[in-house]
């Protein structure tokens, strides 16, 4: 953020826009909550500070937060796979199927395999 404020200030520019339309924060894991991702916040700070216990209390809550964000992101998915075949919307349905293989880091081979 401060690099951003360092171009900002070079370029003349005030700090107006970075206010108004803030920053985007980009996840690899997608079905995290605002919440999860504070704890992994928290737990850098700790780590930062030494604070081995705090860190260790810090990695417990967050290993059951992410469980519990993506049973309920896949419940989701799984939602949206039933309406689309309901509707016979097949599209969503297979990109849905494709985003729990990737997050359950399966594959899936749908061509004839040869023997």
């Amino acid at each position: 953020m401060s690099t951003l404020l360092g171009i900002h200030s070079a370029l003349g520019l005030t700090a107006q826009p970075l206010q108004t339309v803030g920053t985007r924060t980009a996840t690899r894991k997608p079905w995290l909550s605002t919440e999860t991702l504070a704890i992994i916040d928290l737990k850098a700070e700790a780590r930062r500070n030494n604070n081995q216990a705090e860190q260790k209390r810090l990695q417990s809550t967050f290993r059951a937060k992410e469980k519990a964000d993506q049973e309920s992101f896949l419940n989701k998915l799984a939602d949206e796979v039933n309406e689309g075949l309901r509707s016979n919307h097949y599209v969503p349905c297979i990109q849905s199927h494709q985003n729990v293989n990737r997050i359950k880091g399966d594959t899936c081979y749908h061509h004839s395999q040869p023997s």
